[in-house]
């Protein structure tokens, strides 16, 4: 009988050591879905949202363009968004949507809830040297 409640104890025990978590870490949840971004991320330190973020946060100037567009489209890309960049950046209140990858370009949501709500979205081209190239931004009101 003795036997018997050993194995009865050990299957208990190994039951409970199945059963429990691998590590502590903290559950995963989704953000809420933004009916014109899609799915809302916390973006990840290295992820291309993080960088979007990064460059909608950041002020409009000469630095950023040569920060976050690429030289050889950086005449056209200024005479193209120059008006609306210098409108819109530094922007707050921003909540950046999943990337989505389309062929080798990738394509971040973004809505800036302050000082009015809008929306849109940029495309992004990851270069050789590890660093993103913003091709294009869209907004929308």
């Amino acid at each position: 009988m003795l036997i018997v409640k050993d194995k009865y104890r050990m299957v208990l025990l190994f039951l409970l050591i199945l059963s429990a978590p691998l590590s502590a870490a903290p559950p995963s949840y989704l953000l809420p879905i933004n009916r014109d971004i899609g799915q809302i991320v916390e973006p990840e330190e290295t992820g291309i949202e993080h960088y979007a973020q990064r460059a909608l946060a950041s002020p409009y100037s000469l630095a950023w363009v040569d920060a976050y567009v690429p030289p050889s489209l950086a005449a056209g890309f200024v005479h193209t968004y120059n008006d609306l960049l210098s409108s819109l950046l530094p922007a707050s209140g921003i909540q950046m949507g999943r990337a989505v990858q389309r062929t080798h370009l990738w394509e971040v949501g973004f809505a800036i809830t302050e000082p009015t709500y809008r929306w849109g979205s940029m495309v992004w081209m990851d270069q050789s040297d590890g660093r993103w190239a913003l091709l294009s931004i869209s907004i929308s009101e």
